[in-house]
């Protein structure tokens, strides 16, 4: 996102388009997990589940307050990256069901205190529990790393604009009992 939305004002607006599209979308088909500290949000993930899809253009036609945040060049990039890994993905996935992790983010006063492990020890035992398939894209080598430690397997890699490298990756559906030790939390939100 950083590269979507460049400027001093970064942070805030990727800020607001978070807190946007998670508003949105949350309230349609997409599970939100989050890890608190009182009333406090330290960290959140979103999961499309199986059967549904995120579409940029619905979120972007229903929240003025994302098309303010991004820009209108933003919103351009935001598309055609989106377009770019549709295609990908509908290339080099399998038709099988999955979750889908749409976005994850940790705050910095949370970062390297577990919190995103813990959010994905929390939604991919319940996956395994049901025996289904996640997958998600990333963004950058070192999130690719940290999701193959997860149990993800990378499908395909394209370049999507500023020399940005996404990731398609799956992690395989586990069989019944299968216990899973990957990531090193393993503590639930």
């Amino acid at each position: 996102m950083s590269r979507l939305l460049p400027g001093a004002d970064r942070r805030d607006r990727m800020r607001r388009f978070f807190d946007a599209s998670v508003r949105t979308l949350g309230a349609e088909h997409e599970t939100i997990d989050i890890v608190r500290d009182g009333d406090r949000i330290l960290a959140a993930a979103v999961w499309t589940p199986p059967g549904h899809h995120r579409r940029l253009s619905r979120l972007v036609l229903r929240t003025p307050s994302i098309l303010a945040a991004m820009g209108p060049r933003g919103l351009a990039a935001a598309v055609a990256w989106g377009l770019r890994v549709a295609r990908r993905r509908h290339r080099h996935g399998s038709k099988e069901p999955r979750w889908y992790l749409a976005d994850i983010g940790v705050g910095a006063a949370a970062r390297g205190r577990g919190a995103g492990g813990a959010l994905l020890a929390h939604r991919l035992a319940i996956i395994d529990a049901a025996g289904q398939r996640a997958a998600l894209t990333s963004t950058t080598p070192r999130s690719a790393r940290l999701y193959a430690r997860w149990g993800f397997e990378p499908t395909s890699v394209t370049t999507a604009f500023e020399h940005v490298t996404l990731t398609s990756m799956v992690r395989p559906r586990r069989q019944r009992g299968e216990v899973s030790r990957e990531g090193g939390g393993g503590r639930t939100p």
